[in-house]
């Protein structure tokens, strides 16, 4: 299991310099995208091009299945279904660096809707609002 687990671990490692900057940069420009224009119709120009439209939703899709992963590894770990900090930095040691900035990607993605209304008309973008 250990051997395994490792090998996860390095294809993780590996897969995450492909998957988290490019969905870094996406959750910034989504943000950006609902503070300063319409919060339900995202990066129009991108989206009007099927193959612009498939290569985000792959970038998403992806580090959605990444963190998924990075989870599951660590609650079999630990044995606990919400695996506590020790836990994590036990089984990820020096790539703990690597899930903590996939996390704060997944938070600005996943922040309320009100967060980016008060945030894009005090960074002096135009807002519908």
């Amino acid at each position: 299991m250990t051997a395994q687990r490792d090998r996860l671990r390095f294809w993780l490692s590996a897969t995450w310099w492909l998957i988290v900057p490019a969905f870094a940069l996406l959750s910034s420009r989504l943000a950006i995208e609902r503070g300063c224009g319409d919060p339900h119709y995202l990066l129009p120009e991108l989206m009007a091009r099927p193959g612009w439209a498939l290569t985000l939703v792959a970038a998403y899709m992806l580090a959605h299945l990444w963190m998924l992963t990075t989870y599951l590894m660590t609650a079999l770990a630990s044995d606990r279904l919400l695996p506590a900090w020790r836990d994590w930095r036990a089984l990820w040691r020096t790539d703990l660096w690597q899930v903590g900035l996939m996390i704060v990607a997944l938070a600005i993605e996943h922040a309320p809707m009100t967060t980016w209304r008060i945030v894009g008309p005090m960074v002096a973008c135009r807002s519908p609002w």
